[in-house]
């Protein structure tokens, strides 16, 4: 029988498990429950982020990675580039996901794409601008293949906006690489240009005890270094 939670298709017990086409098809659940979390307040504030790059950048091509149901694909088009020349497009690994997102969106391209395992190169250079929440730790095996693919298919000084919560558990997947928020900040600035970053712990409704270190949340916009002689 069939998991209804998402979580048993994504992380259980330690282990990636990265079935991430059989979690949309099968969960009871809409996983990670994007769309309420793409209207909280921690997303608000990565949004407002993005829209002081953008008033300085003016990005045009932008594409949301591993966009799921499409909804904070939605809130950066009709909120941030909302000009007629920009073009905004979502991408995921589930062909379930992309076809549930083009129903509720149909007003922003939705394209299945691994960004693991695809042939890039129709995309290479393609994107100014990249929004990337809450995938790292299902990518972090192959986290210099990512890193290279996601500077692929960036233009030359692009720019990419990742954002990422810390596990609040003393042992996690993914701790030995990386511990903390520091630690996936050092990583990427050793191959690009760190332009922000920030590292906050989000509280509930509960008291923290003083042992959770405070960088539970991890903000980054990163600029494509110029490779051009």
């Amino acid at each position: 029988m069939k998991s209804k939670k998402y979580g048993d298709y994504a992380i259980k017990d330690g282990q990636l498990i990265g079935e991430f086409e059989e979690m949309y098809q099968n969960a009871e659940e809409i996983p990670w429950h994007q769309d309420k979390t793409a209207f909280a307040l921690f997303t608000d504030i990565d949004l407002s982020i993005i829209k002081h790059y953008n008033q300085q950048q003016k990005f045009k091509n932008i594409c949301e990675i591993a966009c799921g149901y499409g909804y904070i694909t939605n809130r950066l088009k009709t909120e941030i580039f909302t000009e007629e020349d920009c073009q905004v497009r979502g991408f995921d690994i589930s062909q379930t996901a992309i076809e549930k997102a083009t129903t509720l969106f149909d007003n922003i391209d939705f394209e299945v794409v691994d960004i693991l395992k695809d042939d890039l190169n129709k995309f290479k250079n393609k994107f100014d601008f990249l929004y990337i929440k809450a995938l790292f730790w299902f990518i972090i095996e192959d986290i210099d293949l990512f890193k290279d693919n996601i500077e692929k298919i960036l233009e030359e000084n692009g720019y990419i906006y990742i954002t990422n919560s810390i596990p609040d558990l003393e042992n996690f997947y993914g701790k030995e690489s990386f511990p903390d928020a520091l630690s996936i900040i050092n990583y990427f600035k050793k191959h690009f240009d760190v332009v922000h970053a920030s590292s906050t712990y989000e509280f509930a409704e509960k008291i923290v005890g003083n042992h959770y270190s405070k960088n539970k949340h991890v903000r980054i916009m990163l600029k494509k270094l110029n490779t051009k002689k």
